[in-house]
This record gives structure tokens, sequence and C-alpha cells, in this order.
């Protein structure tokens, strides 16, 4: 941030990036993730730590809920490429995570084209999001980045003919009110199928006017597609993972280091604008401070510190939205607490966003559509956050 003495606003930005530390993988996963990403012997150190760390990984992988396992093709790639012996055990268990993905990665994309042929006639072509269009553009390998979904962003107004459109194929609505602008489909094989007229799901968070002018074309089964221009998407990229659970899968710190390096050109200034203008410029610096200190990518740190100083926490809805993210955070460890002083009101208003969170909070986080349905989520909430608190009590005081 800033030297000597911080004032009252570098202090307050200072604790909110703290507060939202969370969002970036440990210890034991950055470990992981640069023996996937790095080379030479720095991953031959990284993979010693991460095996320090856990033990057995073949045990860490198979123990884990978070969605690590589809990471593994991606761990065999970089073990491979830098020649470090993992074990037979491990290996194996890898090379078939690869195999697996493989067949799997040929189910996407027949349910990705097909998707697409149902939507032509009717809509004009989406942006795809992260998933196959980073895969694309970004990893020399793209059957190993597992696509756990298809996220489509449309042109405002089409979202109800297309999920029209693919209700009558026989997709399964699963998400998506009257008032809905992300609607959530299931294809038949299970697949996930989003179809977006916003980009970010929080309501928080806004977007650029011209996002969808500067898109850039990607081919991908011999099809000329449409995505985010790249300096977009590394916002959506950092941006969803600051707010979504999936984040425990890693997939987004992947995504982020190699669209980095196989865009030396990236439009910083671009970067800035939206991250500024979706009201995640203080999320998105968190992002990239992690990257820059613990991968090898070109983040001028002048870009970051620009981030750091147009985070605008003053504004109310800037300050709702890294509200509402640090909510979705784990959180922070007390050792990384910030040095300087802490501004009560930022630590009162913090505060009271946990205890009474904004109605478009509730409505995102648990689909709370109308009064009765907003007012059930809130009592639930606050008899959800009693009960944790008395558990914690001491067992004479619940006698």
């Amino acid at each position: 941030m800033s030297s000597g003495q911080p004032s009252v606003n570098e202090a307050t930005v200072e604790w909110y990036a703290w507060r939202l530390g969370g969002m970036v993988p440990g210890t034991t996963k950055t470990h992981l993730l640069r023996a996937c990403l790095e080379q030479g012997d720095v991953v031959r150190a990284a993979w010693d730590g991460f095996v320090r760390s856990v033990a057995d990984p073949k045990t860490y992988f198979e123990d884990d809920f978070g969605g690590l396992k589809a990471l593994l093709p991606i761990v065999e790639r970089g073990l491979s490429l830098g020649d470090v012996d993992a074990g037979p055990g491990f290996s194996t268990y890898a090379r078939v995570a690869v195999v697996r993905e493989e067949l799997r990665d040929r189910i996407y994309r027949e349910v990705f084209e097909s998707t697409l042929q149902l939507l032509e006639p009717s809509v004009a072509p989406p942006l795809v999001l992260r998933g196959l269009a980073i895969a694309e553009t970004c990893y020399e390998q793209p059957q190993r980045r597992h696509n756990h979904g298809i996220d489509l962003l449309l042109d405002e107004g089409a979202l109800w003919s297309a999920s029209r459109v693919l209700t009558e194929a026989g997709y399964t609505v699963v998400q998506g009110g009257a008032a809905a602008v992300h609607r959530r489909h299931r294809h038949r094989s299970g697949l996930p199928v989003t179809l977006h007229s916003r980009l970010f799901e929080m309501p928080h968070l806004g977007e650029p006017a011209d996002l969808r002018s500067r898109a850039v074309a990607f081919v991908a089964g011999g099809k000329h597609l449409n995505t985010l221009d790249p300096a977009d998407h590394l916002v959506h990229v950092c941006g969803h993972a600051a707010y979504s659970r999936s984040r425990a899968n890693l997939r987004w710190v992947c995504d982020a280091v190699l669209l980095i390096r196989h865009v030396p050109g990236l439009d910083w200034e671009r970067l800035e604008h939206t991250a500024v203008m979706s009201g995640l410029g203080l999320p998105v610096a968190v992002a990239l401070t992690y990257l820059s200190r613990c991968f090898d990518v070109p983040i001028p740190p002048d870009r970051v510190a620009r981030l750091y100083r147009q985070c605008a926490i003053d504004l109310p809805h800037v300050r709702a939205a890294v509200h509402a993210i640090a909510l979705e955070c784990p959180a922070p460890g007390a050792e990384n607490r910030p040095a300087v002083w802490t501004p009560t009101v930022a630590r009162l208003r913090m505060l009271a966003f946990r205890s009474v969170p904004s109605a478009a909070y509730m409505r995102w986080k648990y689909g709370a559509e109308g009064l009765v349905s907003l007012a059930r989520s809130y009592l639930g909430r606050g008899i959800g956050f009693l009960s944790r608190r008395l558990r914690h009590l001491p067992g004479t005081l619940l006698r």
C-alpha cells in the first residue's frame, strides 16, 4: 500500500484486504499449485513442501470434498514436466484421473456443441465464460482442464427466450425465479448449463457498459466462438473466486496464472477499469497480490498498488460488495492481521452487515424472492447464529 503511517482510508482498505485474505489458498495448497504451474527445481521443492504438509498425497485427494480431484490431470502434467517421482501409488492414481478427464471432456464438448446449436436460431451468439474459453485459449492441453459446467453470457433481454428453448429441449431448470438474471439448467447428462444476462452472479457487483462490445474470438472444435477480452476475463475469474465456494477447487488460480502468461500484452488499464466499475477493485487486488507473490507471473506492482488506491471503499455500493464477499470468504488467519490500527467505523460496519445483511444479499444467498420468504430467511439466519453461539457457551450455562 503506502509507506509510513497510513491515513484513515489506507488503514481501512488494509483491514478490509485482510478480511478478504481467506479467498486465496493457504500454504499447503499453494505448494500444490506451484508444483502444477512452475518449472524445474521450483516444482520439485513445491512438491516436497506439499508432501511434508499432507504426508500422503493420494489420501489427501481421496479425502477432499472441495473438488481438488479434478485438479489431478494438471498435477500429473506438472510433475511429469518437472521430472518429479511422486511414487507408483500416486502416479497411477493421477494417470487414471487423466484418462477419466479425457473421457469426460468428450461428453462435455458434445453437450456444449448441442447447447449452442439449440440456441443459435433464436439468440445472438453468446459469450463463453471461463470453462472451455479459458481451456482453449490458455492451456497447452485443454482436455486436462476440468469443466464442471457451461456458462454463457447473453445479450440483455435474451435470457428468457434462451431458457425456454433449453427447457423445451429437455433441460431441467434448477435455479432462477421470475426476477432472475441468471438461470441454471441441467442437461440430462447431469452437466449444469447456466445462462447469464449479467457477468457476475452476486447482485452487488456491476459491469462496464461496453463489456460485450470488446469480446474476442476463439476456436473450439472447429467452431468460431466469442469470449471476454483477456483483461475482463481475468477480473471475472478473480471476482467469481472471491464470492463462490468453487474457489476451493483451485482452478481459478490455474486459470489466472495461465491467462496472464498467455497474454503478455494484457491491458492492465482495462483490468483496472473493469475491476473498479464492477466493485471488485479490492478483491482483484488481493488476488493479484497473492498471484504475484507466489507465482512467476508478470504482474506490474504499480498496477496492483493503483487498484488498492482506487477501490473506493468509502462509497456505499463498493463497501456493500466488499461486505458481501467477506461473508463468503473463510475467516483470515489472526497472524496476518494488519499491524496498523483498525478504524472502529469499519469494524462496526462489517459487524452490522454480518448481523443483518442487505436484502440483496439475502435474496442472492438464500433465494428469498418475496417479502415472506425474505423474512423467513432473516429469521432462519438469526436462529442459526444464536444456536452456533450457544453451542460454544460453557457447559454449565446449558444445564
